[in-house]
């Protein structure tokens, strides 16, 4: 049984019995009154049970566990036992079609033809931003769900939009739209250049003749490019 098996490995061996969270309540309807057993905060009626020989007794309305062999007893509430606590289990949940990255804990949506501007704003309608990438693991990733597999000539549009932006004009200051530190960036050899009229980044999953594949370039915001993704937290379900 799972709670002596758990009390089996802790220092917790040497309990005798503890309390759990059934209680005995009394519910009302058309027959009259009649006594169930509920879990405790959960308001749900007791579908598994383990109850001892004789069990549950009169001797009270609260249910408790012997740890010699794991069958439950009822007993008077008011009596001091030790006791083991639960902790509902949370998921991290994206909405449908986006994508869920365990080591970000975030989701993220590929998203196609838009110029800086227009990504980002529609980023913000779905409760978003574009992308910000804070390690190699996450740029990868980024690239995974974004690039087509193709080797492309001097199409520099052939790339994919990303939420960091130029602070200033003279390259030394980069932020990204969602507020987050600027702590990684994978700049291709020379880049970022032309610095004050291309402020805005792409990441370039697929090589060409001037940027290799896994590398960061800067471009102008106004140019349209092929894809662009976005980024938010997921949704936090309570799982009773």
């Amino acid at each position: 049984m799972f709670f002596t098996e758990i009390l089996a490995n802790t220092e917790t061996h040497n309990w005798e019995n503890f309390w759990i969270g059934a209680t005995l309540t009394k519910v009302y309807n058309d027959a009259g009154m009649v006594k169930i057993w509920i879990w405790e905060g959960l308001d749900k009626i007791v579908k598994y049970d383990d109850w001892g020989f004789n069990e549950p007794s009169n001797k009270g309305g609260c249910a408790a566990v012997k740890t010699s062999d794991g069958t439950w007893f009822a007993d008077d509430c008011s009596t001091t036992k030790n006791y083991v606590c639960s902790i509902p289990v949370k998921l991290d949940v994206c909405d449908n079609e986006w994508i869920y990255f365990p080591v970000t804990k975030f989701c993220y949506k590929v998203f196609y033809r838009a110029d800086y501007n227009t990504a980002e704003s529609n980023c913000v309608v779905l409760g978003a931003h574009l992308v910000s990438i804070h390690s190699k693991e996450e740029d990868m990733f980024v690239q995974d769900i974004s690039h087509c597999g193709i080797t492309f000539g001097e199409d520099m549009t052939e790339a994919t939009l990303v939420g960091l932006y130029e602070i200033g004009n003279d390259g030394t200051k980069w932020n990204w739209t969602d507020g987050s530190p600027t702590n990684y960036v994978s700049w291709a050899s020379g880049e970022p250049n032309n610095l004050g009229s291309e402020k805005c980044t792409s990441v370039y999953g697929d090589p060409n003749d001037y940027i290799p594949a896994g590398y960061w370039n800067n471009m102008p915001c106004s140019e349209q490019m092929r894809n662009y993704v976005c980024k938010k937290s997921p949704v936090e379900v309570e799982i009773k």
